[in-house]
């Protein structure tokens, strides 16, 4: 990949692009630069390391970034990248699958993938990210946790049901088991009942 440092001050500008694979604890970024990449830059999926990346990409100008949907992952970054104005495009993981099989690009690596996205905002038509509101993204947010508390309560119930399939069980086992159970569902209604609130806030 190239090593040359961008210079964006030329009398064109240069047709930049970015891909940046995103995952749980890292983000690594590809810049393409009229049709050639540069190497791989890593950054940790945090906040402060969110921020020099996107400040990184802000001084580019005309840059496109394409990011992979990848469950919440890829949320705080596209979001900060638009809110800053940088165009952005997610895409689908089976678009950039399928897109990566016609480069015939068999390698796995985060690097290869951030230059697969990179060069897929380069080819495809750009269809910019359409921001969820705050609301929206707090109502997601509930929801999947929600869902997960009550992932874990009938994970609790079938426990108790275990637990009480024999006499031997201490009765100090099922009151916990019980407990446990009651405490779920207390946090299942309180979750519930700020979600609503705050559908109510902004109908």
């Amino acid at each position: 990949m190239t090593n040359h440092p961008l210079n964006t001050t030329a009398e064109s500008i240069p047709r930049l692009f970015a891909g940046v694979d995103v995952g749980a604890d890292e983000l690594v970024l590809v810049i393409r630069k009229n049709g050639k990449p540069f190497d791989p830059q890593k950054y940790a999926n945090t906040r402060s390391d969110r921020a020099r990346l996107v400040n990184k990409l802000i001084k580019l100008p005309g840059i496109k970034v394409c990011l992979e949907a990848t469950g919440i992952y890829h949320f705080d970054l596209a979001i900060a990248l638009h809110d800053v104005g940088v165009p952005v495009m997610v895409v689908n993981p089976k678009a950039s699958h399928h897109f990566a099989k016609v480069l015939m690009k068999n390698s796995k690596t985060d690097a290869v993938d951030a230059n697969t996205l990179a060069e897929y905002v380069e080819r495809m038509d750009f269809v910019a990210w359409t921001r969820p509101s705050n609301q929206a993204l707090a109502l997601r947010g509930y929801a999947r946790r929600i869902d997960a508390l009550t992932g874990q309560k009938a994970a609790a119930k079938n426990h108790l049901h275990a637990l009480s399939a024999t006499e031997e069980t201490p009765k100090a086992l099922l009151r916990d088991a019980k407990l446990a159970i009651s405490q779920l569902e207390k946090r299942i209604d309180t979750l519930a009942g700020e979600a609503l609130a705050l559908i109510d806030q902004h109908p």
